[in-house]
């Protein structure tokens, strides 16, 4: 079952609050990658979350996360976002949560992996060559996405 992406940017950001440590908006977007393509490899490619990723300058970014969060700039996120939400079959405005407990525990994984790491260095590790960023990105394009395909190829035989 994919996720909302909201989701999981917002168990991220709660997951950081509790670790009092801090999570721009360009370090959620790439948890959420890495959360995303760590998954995939474990299940048979199937994605973690609904939508997907375009290839930004400083790496892959989720056009509803970045909507979400735009606000702080580079500032630290204070706070979990707000949007539509499905409760008891009726879409209302409110904060997604993930209320998934082996996806949370799997989001709790990555952040033990890739938490400590700043923003800047995750999204030098997009930009690695074979990465899927890398594969796509071309400069001063926009809405370029990188498709689920070559995220999966990325994750695929790497170590954490």
């Amino acid at each position: 079952m994919a996720f909302q992406p909201l989701e999981l940017a917002n168990a991220f950001v709660s997951i950081a609050l509790e670790h009092r440590q801090i999570v721009s908006p360009m370090k959620l977007q790439k948890l959420v990658y890495y959360a995303n393509g760590w998954w995939m490899e474990q299940n048979e490619g199937e994605p973690l979350m609904e939508g997907g990723f375009q290839a930004w300058k400083f790496g892959p970014v989720n056009l509803s996360i970045y909507r979400a969060f735009k606000k702080y700039g580079g500032d630290p996120i204070t706070s979990p976002c707000h949007g539509i939400v499905l409760r008891g079959g009726n879409y209302e405005y409110g904060v997604p949560c993930l209320e998934d407990d082996s996806a949370l525990e799997f989001l709790e994984a990555i952040w033990a992996s890739y938490g400590a790491i700043s923003a800047e260095k995750l999204s030098h590790m997009t930009h690695v060559p074979g990465t899927a960023w890398h594969e796509v990105y071309k400069r001063n394009k926009k809405d370029i996405r990188i498709p689920r395909s070559l995220i999966l190829k990325e994750f695929q035989g790497r170590l954490a």
